[in-house]
């Protein structure tokens, strides 16, 4: 059954907004997916399952989303937007200047977004997809534990450039300065419209739009394969994550007009669990022992943890009725996309 109201969505062409692109039709959107070229809207159209679009997905092509008024014309006679784009680390090369490549286009490029919604008169949401990166402080997202509880009220502090010359720590400080200046713009405009951030962690999980092995290792699902496919890691990370498909569902479950406006939701697991990222090498040969055993899963990679990635879902799970999946379930998603596409 339809839903009423037209859904404006950037980022279709990416893990998160083509997994929340397929969410949104499956609960009956019509969705306008803004994209930068026709060739990228021809690859999300036949990635989609069969007789999911039928009538309700339009494509809109805005070369360069940082345009002033770049989403004025598109943003007519919408009543929903979910922003998903944002510039991601694999967009930074080495020397490159992280401010002007992630941090201001990610500040720019929502900001632009609110503008041309409160021009259109007609939006009564947005959802943005910001990061648990702008709730956790840079030191703990690097594992220095301080044995706090985060929830997706907390605001981490500014971080000053060239953020230590790292695309990852640029990525960060992009997080953190887009969703500061949204909710400034925000308090100081009064728009008719409200918002709500959605905050996950590393996001895991099949990317449909991968076609090769190779691809897997330019996103956060290699954080999860990095055991299983036998690749080797000195890099630790936070055990905090969360399944794609969640992410996606958070997308749509904010949309409810009985979900009240202008709040945060994280997604993240605890940590308290005692996950480990090479945990996904016991979940490989639980699920999978003949391709462990044949060596299609080497097995034998490594991902070194740091910290304990504590995190409070409980608003989450309490407010948009989602239960998490647990890392157990983003390894055999990913296994099993592995065997696809090889």
């Amino acid at each position: 059954m339809a839903v009423g109201g037209i859904v404006l969505l950037t980022g279709a062409t990416g893990h998160v907004g083509f997994a929340t692109l397929k969410a949104l039709l499956q609960h009956g959107y019509t969705v306008h997916a803004a994209v930068r070229s026709d060739s990228k809207a021809a690859i999300v159209r036949s990635t989609l399952p069969q007789g999911l679009a039928e009538d309700r997905l339009d494509f809109i092509t805005i070369p360069d989303f940082l345009q002033d008024g770049a989403f004025d014309e598109p943003m007519k006679g919408v009543k929903y937007v979910v922003h998903v784009a944002s510039p991601l680390p694999s967009n930074a090369s080495e020397g490159d200047d992280l401010d002007e490549v992630l941090v201001k286009p990610a500040v720019q490029a929502t900001l632009g977004v609110f503008e041309s919604a409160q021009k259109a008169t007609t939006v009564q949401r947005i959802v943005v997809t910001s990061s648990n990166a702008a709730t956790v402080p840079l030191s703990v997202l690097m594992g220095q534990d301080d044995g706090q509880i985060y929830g997706p009220d907390y605001r981490s502090d500014y971080l000053e450039a060239p953020y230590m010359n790292v695309a990852m720590v640029g990525y960060v400080a992009s997080k953190i300065a887009a969703l500061k200046r949204a909710e400034e713009w925000v308090a100081t405009r009064k728009p008719a419209f409200d918002v709500i951030h959605i905050h996950p962690s590393f996001v895991e999980g099949r990317n449909d739009l991968t076609t090769t092995t190779r691809d897997f290792k330019s996103g956060t699902n290699a954080f999860v394969l990095e055991p299983v496919l036998g690749w080797k890691t000195d890099n630790a990370k936070a055990p905090s994550v969360v399944h794609v498909d969640d992410v996606a569902l958070a997308h749509v479950r904010a949309l409810d007009p009985k979900i009240e406006g202008n709040q945060s939701f994280l997604l993240a697991s605890s940590g308290q669990d005692g996950m480990q990222w090479d945990d996904a090498k016991t979940y490989a040969k639980k699920h999978f022992p003949d391709a462990v055993a044949k060596g299609l899963l080497p097995n034998n990679g490594s991902a070194p943890t740091s910290g304990d990635g504590m995190a409070d879902n409980s608003k989450t799970q309490k407010v948009l009725g989602i239960k998490l999946q647990g890392y157990e379930d983003m390894v055999i998603n990913e296994s099993t996309a592995v065997f696809e596409v090889a």
